[in-house]
């Protein structure tokens, strides 16, 4: 007699998934998978332009930052040959050459004294590394076909060092940079110019001629003999997505009339009135 499955055995017997019931669950996975991967781009792409958007910050803090520290303590000095600012067209002195190309040439009141870090020279503690001023040289270098902006400094009060030190990966300050763009108030004119040309030896030429009216005026015609009140920087950045941003900014001068080594420059009140409004970064 054949022997009949017992219904405890037909009760514990299990059914598989049908076809349908496994397509229904793929396409649920699938679906999960795509939110999920759509959701992890989209937090990945939000980090990917916080950080453009932070590397941009930086550029645009390092350049105005050091431009703004640079030129709001510009330093101007009747009896001091060193004392310049020369920027645009201008010519440095002794020649009839451009600084270098350079976009900025300028001496600073932005300068502390360096020391000796930890080292005792013969003369004692607390030396000076190197003969130094109480102000430096500063010059910015922009090239356009790289996008670069450098910052070049000497505190040896002698024009000679700066114009012979050439830009290099230390003191370079920005990249991506497709414009840099100074534009100086001229509170006598009462107007916006591209460029500037102070030099110790203008005010000398223009006092030895102030006796004659046509000297005079043939004088200042070929330097300024003080400082611009103001300073007003443009920069454009190229941004990674192919885009550009531009930003500007204006930056007083604090003593734009030359001053002798006895007089501190904070007693000098800037010729500030009329400026306009800076424009919107």
């Amino acid at each position: 007699m054949a022997l009949q499955p017992s219904r405890n055995v037909q009760r514990n017997t299990r059914r598989g998934f049908s076809l349908l019931e496994a397509l229904l669950a793929l396409v649920i996975f699938t679906l999960i998978s795509f939110a999920i991967s759509l959701a992890l781009s989209t937090v990945f792409q939000a980090q990917a332009a916080a950080r453009r958007r932070e590397e941009e910050a930086e550029v645009v803090r390092a350049v105005f930052g050091f431009l703004t520290r640079d030129l709001s303590a510009a330093f101007a000095s009747a009896n001091n040959p060193a004392a310049v600012f020369i920027a645009g067209g201008a010519t440095t002195p002794g020649t009839t050459q451009r600084a270098s190309g350079s976009l900025l040439l300028l001496s600073t009141l932005a300068h502390r004294i360096d020391f000796t870090d930890g080292q005792v020279a013969a003369t004692g503690p607390g030396v000076v590394a190197m003969p130094q001023a109480d102000f430096m040289l500063v010059r910015y270098d922009y090239d356009p076909a790289t996008g670069s902006v450098f910052r070049t400094t000497a505190t040896v009060p002698n024009l000679e060092v700066i114009e012979r030190l050439s830009p290099s990966p230390e003191s370079l300050l920005a990249e991506r940079v497709t414009g840099l763009f100074l534009r100086f108030w001229d509170a006598e004119q009462r107007g916006w110019r591209t460029d500037w040309n102070y030099q110790q030896r203008n005010r000398q030429q223009q006092t030895t001629d102030s006796n004659n009216p046509a000297e005079l005026q043939a004088s200042a015609a070929a330097g300024d003999t003080g400082l611009p009140a103001a300073v007003e920087i443009t920069l454009t950045l190229a941004r990674r997505d192919g885009t550009t941003g531009m930003y500007t900014t204006t930056v007083p001068v604090a003593a734009p009339q030359p001053f002798a080594p006895a007089t501190a420059p904070a007693g000098t009140s800037p010729a500030t009135t009329g400026i306009p409004a800076r424009s919107g970064s």
